[in-house]
């Protein structure tokens, strides 16, 4: 068998000394190089949804004409139009919640961390984002209040169909259910009362709840007049992808 070449192996060798002699990154700048890779990810995957609503709807937002031109870019680099019946331009961004946002890729990283194993608190995201733990909060309640309304109803439905209260049928469960319109089921260990409607078994019922309960356990009791967004948080988690959620919110 033919020998090596003796230059490309004295150059790898070269190579690796060099390598060898350049100054190993700290943790810091690990952690700074990730986060830029992440917000390069976020920004691409933010605007492919916002330029992909007006090339699927393909109509003005303002007269629904469908003769429409491409009209620059706008201050956040988001494609404008320009109908030429009603002489308006508009963006994907048009009429949605989010349309006044100038960092839709931060917007849209909220959106990824919530839907992600891995959520941090309104704090320790915004300390990541560079935004106070106040806007935090405030775009994670707009992105659950867009999923609860999304326009296809597709959120909607989820929520209607997987939402009842299942408890051990102590009175105020009952008081609560007729107060509030929600489908009750007592559900126990005991025999003949472990399974309603050949769905909602004790097990599956247990199981959901110590879902919520380990999922709530980050946020330190939150008002009780939000609660109904955060159990919506919990069972679309296992649903929706971010990018989906995103699309929905900007529809909503």
């Amino acid at each position: 068998m033919a020998n090596a070449n003796p230059t490309q192996s004295v150059d790898l060798n070269r190579f690796r000394h060099f390598l060898e002699l350049l100054p190993q990154p700290s943790a810091s700048q690990i952690e700074d190089l990730l986060g830029n890779a992440l917000s390069i990810r976020s920004t691409r995957a933010a605007f492919a949804e916002i330029e992909a609503k007006p090339e699927r709807e393909q109509a003005c937002p303002h007269c629904g004409s469908d003769r429409c031109q491409r009209w620059g870019q706008t201050r956040t680099s988001v494609q404008r139009y320009r109908c030429s019946d009603c002489e308006r331009t508009y963006s994907g961004l048009t009429g949605s919640p989010i349309c006044g946002l100038h960092r839709h890729d931060l917007f849209f990283e909220a959106i990824r961390n919530m839907f992600s194993g891995h959520r941090l608190s309104c704090r320790k995201l915004g300390r990541r984002l560079g935004r106070s733990k106040d806007t935090i909060w405030r775009w994670r309640m707009m992105i659950l209040d867009g999923l609860g309304v999304a326009s296809d109803g597709a959120c909607a439905g989820i929520v209607v169909t997987d939402v009842a209260l299942c408890t051990d049928g102590a009175a105020a469960y009952s008081r609560f259910s007729n107060k509030t319109g929600m489908t009750h089921h007592v559900v126990s260990n005991k025999p003949g009362r472990g399974v309603i409607q050949r769905a909602i078994h004790i097990q599956k019922v247990t199981s959901l709840h110590e879902r919520y309960c380990e999922f709530i356990k980050l946020f330190r009791r939150p008002a009780s007049k939000y609660l109904e967004r955060y159990l919506h948080w919990v069972l679309l988690r296992s649903k929706l992808e971010p990018e989906a959620a995103f699309g929905r919110v900007m529809d909503s």
